[in-house]
Parts: C-alpha cells; sequence; structure tokens
C-alpha cells in the first residue's frame, strides 16, 4: 500500500501537524492532478477525436468521494479541514 503514497504535494499542506494527514492529502491531491491530466488529454479537439471515457470518469468520482469522506470523518476534531470553494472566472 506505501507504493500508493504520493508525496509531491506534501509541503502544501504543511498547516497540518499530523504526518499521516499531510499524506493522505497529498496523495489525493496527486490523484486529482492526475485525472485532470488524463481528462484534459481526453477531451475532442480538432486533432483528437477521443472522450473522456467512463473508466476515468468513476475514478475522479472515486477520489472525489474518498475526500468528502475524509473531511466527514475528521469534521469536528483536531485534524478538521475544509476545501476551498472554486469559482470560475473570479
Amino acid at each position: 500500500m506505501t507504493d500508493d503514497i504520493n508525496l509531491e504535494y506534501v509541503d502544501l499542506y504543511k498547516e497540518f501537524e499530523d504526518e499521516k494527514l499531510r499524506m493522505v492529502l497529498s496523495t489525493l491531491h496527486h490523484l486529482l492532478t492526475e485525472s485532470y491530466i488524463t481528462m484534459n488529454q481526453l477531451l475532442p479537439s480538432e486533432e483528437y477525436t477521443r472522450h473522456f471515457w467512463a473508466e476515468d470518469s468513476r475514478k475522479l468520482i472515486n477520489i472525489i468521494n474518498i475526500i468528502n469522506k475524509l473531511k466527514g470523518k475528521l469534521l469536528n476534531s483536531e485534524l478538521s479541514f475544509k476545501l476551498d470553494d472554486y469559482k470560475w472566472g473570479e
């Protein structure tokens, strides 16, 4: 299971004292980034006619569900966190 851990983004989560939580958040961040890269590669364009596939969509939904479950489990604890809202165009 430790092969799945990715620490590429761990410095973004240094405000959290808990090392395991930083590792989990960094790994989830990495998985989201990989999914977005895949999604963008599969968008149809003049050069490419491929579309975002169902399996890739299921992977992204799974990552989002894991993040939401983690957030809910840690709610009202010292490890709680909030997700920043992203508003397009602001």
